[in-house]
């Protein structure tokens, strides 16, 4: 019994920690301005890459900075087995990300996008914030 709970806990672990720690497109598309942080949250479902609070006009903006899927890559290689069996074939997937931050006045989220979606915003109020953004977002 206790050798069938450490197997399945070792699947459960296994697993998990294969999850994504990114969002895509089809999730974004859930989502609309005035939700709170906490429905936002739950159809994300991804634990963000950075948090931090801007001010702007004496106002406090909460930002939420999550990895947004842009790209997936696959390369396989072949190379002959030990004692040559057969060849092993070993595929790499590699997902590209980009940060997309979540903006939220008062819990509710008011806007999301790309570093240079706010800097090219046509609305004057997001344009604005885009240097603070700049400022504290660690991957400049």
């Amino acid at each position: 019994m206790l050798q069938k709970i450490v197997v399945i806990s070792f699947l459960i672990l296994s697993i998990s920690s294969c999850a994504p720690n990114f969002i895509t497109n089809n999730s974004l598309s859930h989502l609309h301005k005035g939700m709170s942080r906490s429905e936002v949250d739950k159809i994300l479902d991804v634990e963000p890459a950075e948090q931090f609070t801007i001010t702007h006009n004496n106002t406090k903006y909460d930002i939420v900075a999550l990895r947004l899927l842009t790209g997936i890559s696959v390369s396989s290689s072949s190379s002959p087995r030990m004692g040559g069996a057969g060849m092993m074939t070993t595929t790499t997937t590699t997902h590209q990300t980009n940060y997309t931050f979540f903006l939220y006045a008062q819990n509710k989220l008011l806007y999301w996008g790309m570093k240079n979606e706010y800097s090219k915003s046509e609305d004057t109020f997001i344009a604005e914030l885009s240097p603070e953004i700049y400022k504290h977002h660690i991957n400049n």
